[in-house]
């Protein structure tokens, strides 16, 4: 349990030094490049993240823009427009929305399906959840609307 090894190196012109590593300081050296490549890894994760979450939200910066439309009077006026732009980019969101809710619900029916034949109660419980939050995504506009919660 307590043993110690002996480790040799070669220092040059013939020289061997004889170092004896015990298993805890294996243990520990182990340790110490598994906690560096973990937190390598977690700094790489951050990063691509970071940058994900940047381009998203450049990506919407930079779609959104003031259209100015021109009444019958010729005055320019950016209410209207205005309104038609968050009604139209909310039912873009919403068809998103439905369109992401439908293929959850296929996939956690899918799931179920899979459970059910190898009696696998997670399984089950998994697909179930799946399914409803699918069913859920695919009327969240209806929902919004029936309690009252709508841009228009």
């Amino acid at each position: 349990m307590g043993e110690t090894k002996t480790h040799i190196k070669y220092e040059g012109n013939d020289k061997f030094s004889y170092t004896k590593k015990s298993h805890y300081e294996r243990i520990r050296d182990f340790m110490n490049k598994l906690v560096k490549k973990m937190d390598d890894l977690k700094w790489k994760c951050i990063t691509k993240a970071s940058m994900a979450m940047c381009t998203v939200s450049g990506t919407v910066a930079a779609s959104y823009v003031n259209a100015f439309a021109k009444n019958k009077g010729g005055d320019t006026t950016t209410a209207t427009s205005i309104n038609g732009a968050v009604n139209s980019f909310s039912d873009t969101v919403f068809t998103i929305f439905k369109g992401a809710g439908f293929m959850l619900a296929l996939f956690g029916a899918a799931q179920l399906v899979t459970a059910m034949k190898n009696d696998d109660s997670d399984g089950k419980n998994r697909g179930m959840l799946t399914c409803l939050a699918g069913i859920a995504l695919f009327f969240l506009k209806n929902v919004f609307g029936g309690i009252g919660l709508s841009l228009e």
